[in-house]
């Protein structure tokens, strides 16, 4: 089976699209001004989120999505001409700083797909893109085996995950999969990946490749909790990401000898390892090893996430595609489950959704848009109906008093108490930018492609 345009349903309610106009119109004046942002960063706000000018997550290229999007929506407002400024402030960042690193959430390939956003198909910033797809193609090798050496021995998250790893880069690749010039890279990617789906030897016993040390966990409190290591399930850090890329380039006509068994051996180790409550099946994002070789205990509950980096519904949208590319229907059967009983958590808001901010990350933004885009493939009510309310929620949540009115909950790391405090952010992954671009897609009568940066298409 291959991939097919998407349908795309935006909102019908007349009411709530009229909401959410208001609320882009309101809000995205924060953001259309490139100084002003590069100002309030370099002020240093205590209630601004860290920023930095060439991330995708949190500088100028997430803003390039946004006015692609609203370019997209509106093409005689002036939105392209407010994206060129972005551009400007791209290039003027890269002649300052030089490009920071080659993966999709802080350095070139987001980059790229920023310039691509606002390229209004192809037809605009070619000598941009050529040039900087140029230069992935003189540096990705070297990225490439540098993270392959580490494989059995030192792998880290961010050699393989979606963030900073071969996954983001491989998704960026698969975007301009066509170019003669980055098919040789590509090919290395889906070759690293269908290698991490094997098996390796961890004190004497076999364990997945993908298997993380507890030196290697990011936090000293992770360290501590998975003295054994663990493996990561998630989409932001974990091993779904893998399994949607090669899904993906497989639905795309990118096929390479070992990759069907790497979907394969990715997928029966995902619905090895699922969860059931009330609701329905779930994932745990992160697995200690102890689990991975022994099963979960009878009855065993751990707190189900309904966020994009870490949650049922991003998981079953990468089963879904590896259902799709190797036309497994009970894959795809169960991500529909996973995602149906995930809408039905979100049903009571205080209850197991892991929920608490508007933002696209770890909040509501990007469930309401992952209901969206399960909306638009199945045609399942449930779906609508969950989106509506989630988007009712996120414009709820909207804080005028913050500099950019959504926010990231954080713990202040000298109280005691662990109070969360809500600390104001620009970006797409955390902030404004990533939530008024949700908004602004469930406006639209086509399907975007700015989602391909969060594996969702």
């Amino acid at each position: 089976m291959k991939m097919k345009k998407r349908a795309w349903k935006p909102l019908a309610d007349a009411k709530l699209r009229n909401a959410v106009e208001e609320r882009i119109k309101t809000s995205v004046e924060l953001l259309r001004d490139p100084s002003t942002i590069k100002k309030h960063a370099l002020e240093r706000d205590v209630k601004i989120r860290g920023w930095s000018p060439l991330s995708l997550g949190s500088g100028y290229p997430g803003l390039c999505l946004l006015f692609g999007e609203l370019d997209r929506l509106e093409p005689e407002a002036g939105w392209d001409m407010a994206g060129h400024q972005v551009l400007v402030a791209v290039q003027q960042a890269v002649q300052e700083h030089g490009v920071p690193s080659l993966d999709l959430w802080g350095g070139l390939a987001g980059i790229v797909l920023g310039v691509r956003s606002l390229s209004r198909g192809g037809t605009r910033y070619a000598g941009m893109m050529e040039s900087l797809n140029r230069f992935a193609t003189e540096q990705l090798p070297e990225f490439i085996e540098t993270r392959t050496d580490r494989l059995a021995n030192d792998l880290r998250m961010t050699d393989y995950d979606l963030m900073g790893g071969m996954t983001g880069v491989g998704r960026y690749l698969l975007a301009f999969r066509d170019e003669p010039q980055l098919q040789p890279v590509l090919e290395g990617v889906i070759r690293y990946l269908i290698a991490l789906s094997g098996e390796k030897e961890v004190e004497g016993q076999l364990v997945p490749m993908w298997h993380i040390s507890s030196d290697n966990q990011f936090l000293a409190i992770e360290r501590e909790f998975f003295k054994q290591g663990m493996c990561n399930a998630g989409l932001s850090h974990g091993i779904a990401g893998p399994m949607g890329v090669l899904a993906l380039a497989k639905l795309h006509g990118v096929e390479t000898t070992g990759q069907d068994t790497a979907i394969r051996r990715y997928a029966e180790w995902l619905v090895e390892q699922k969860l059931e409550d009330e609701y329905g099946p779930y994932w745990p994002g992160r697995i200690p090893m102890e689990v991975v070789s022994n099963g979960w205990e009878e009855g065993k509950v751990v707190p189900p996430n309904e966020s994009w980096c870490y949650g049922g519904p991003s998981i079953a949208r990468q089963l879904w595609f590896a259902g799709m590319a190797l036309g497994e229907t009970a894959w795809q059967e169960l991500a529909m489950e996973v995602a149906v009983a995930s809408y039905k958590r979100t049903q009571n808001w205080n209850e197991k959704t892991g929920l608490s901010s508007p933002n696209f990350c770890h909040g509501v933004a990007g469930t309401a848009y992952m209901a969206q885009v399960m909306y638009a493939e199945t045609g399942n009510e449930l779906f609508a109906e969950a989106r509506d309310r989630l988007v009712e929620r996120v414009l709820d949540l909207f804080d005028e008093e913050l500099p950019y009115h959504v926010f990231e909950l954080t713990r202040d790391p000298n109280d005691p108490n662990g109070t969360k405090t809500k600390v104001s952010d620009m970006g797409l992954l955390e902030g404004l930018a990533g939530t008024l671009t949700v908004l602004t897609s469930l406006l639209t009568e086509e399907a975007p492609e700015w989602d391909a940066v969060f594996l969702l298409s």
